[in-house]
């Protein structure tokens, strides 16, 4: 919430609570170097600041996706993986649609975790796939029936399937969905139950086609990409629609983590993560926010410099 726009202010108790949650130690000029206010140091400064990264806008577009071009070696995922982001499907006719994906290799799909959607079935698919490119585990999640899955994602005829008339249960406001996909990593036994998908913080608890071959030895995260696979490049089944607020964590978090994420909102996830209680920068690996550029609020522990691929989109405004 906002310092408030006039009357008296309390450094502990209006200033500080918003900058940084500070309750001993406090003084104006660490307060105003804290908020990116330079000196003369003022209180009437504060009227009306939020330390919560602004939301104006987000991507819109199709054949276009983001991807780092340099590896990063660092990013390595033992503890398993987190990928979250903000989507709305643009199409007006059924299309496989990929969300995001992490990986070692951007050219030969090895030590992958994928999500994507299968237009023809109606489902989100979660894979993990080893160093020589097999695919070891997989977990199917049909968004229109099963369990909870229809109710929670409110796309409930496959036959429209997830498009611009059919886009599920949004926010009501930006009109986009909170997706989130985990994996446990190699430690966690290599089994189908290890991947798990969220649909506005909630958990699908219904799932097909569940597939564990064996553990794995290895969760490289050398390349991360939204909107894509991380080694498939211009393809047809790059996401068509708009991309907000995109996170990834290096460790599985869990149900209750992701709906606190949720919960606040669709805003920069560093700030949802921090304001949910969770996630120290080791465990947030990179995040965007899609801020009218790609370097207004991007960020994270791993270092990652996601570049835009094609040319059919733009920043846009809500």
């Amino acid at each position: 919430m906002a310092v408030k726009l006039s009357g008296q202010l309390s450094l502990r108790y209006d200033i500080a609570a918003e900058v940084n949650g500070a309750s001993s130690n406090i003084s104006l000029r660490g307060l105003s170097a804290a908020a990116g206010f330079s000196t003369q140091d003022a209180m009437s400064e504060f009227y009306g600041y939020s330390a919560t990264p602004p939301n104006n806008f987000y991507w819109q577009g199709r054949d276009t996706f983001f991807m780092n071009q340099l590896q990063q070696p660092q990013g390595t995922f033992y503890g398993g993986v987190t990928l979250m982001a903000w989507f709305k499907s643009n199409v007006t006719t059924l299309k496989n649609q990929r969300l995001f994906a992490i990986g070692a290799n951007n050219r030969f799909g090895r030590n992958e975790f994928r999500v994507h959607y299968i237009a023809s079935l109606n489902r989100i698919s979660l894979e993990v796939w080893d160093a020589g490119g097999i695919r070891r585990i997989r977990r199917q999640y049909p968004l229109h029936s099963g369990g909870n899955n229809a109710s929670v994602t409110g796309v409930t005829s496959s036959r429209t399937g997830w498009t611009r008339d059919q886009p599920g249960n949004v926010d009501p406001t930006t009109g986009l969905a909170h997706i989130t996909a985990t994996w446990d990593g190699p430690g966690g036994g290599g089994l189908y139950t290890g991947l798990k998908l969220y649909w506005r913080g909630v958990e699908l608890t219904y799932s097909v086609n569940n597939n564990s071959t064996s553990n794995l030895t290895s969760a490289d995260g050398n390349y991360i990409a939204l909107r894509n696979n991380v080694e498939g490049g211009a393809n047809a089944s790059t996401f068509d629609g708009w991309t907000d607020n995109f996170g990834a964590f290096s460790r599985a978090l869990t149900g209750a983590e992701v709906l606190s994420v949720f919960n606040n909102g669709n805003i920069n996830v560093e700030s949802a993560a921090q304001s949910a209680g969770i996630g120290t920068d080791a465990d947030l690996a990179y995040y965007q926010g899609f801020e009218g550029s790609l370097t207004a609020e991007e960020g994270g522990a791993v270092g990652y410099t996601l570049q835009l691929n094609g040319s059919n989109g733009a920043f846009t405004s809500y």
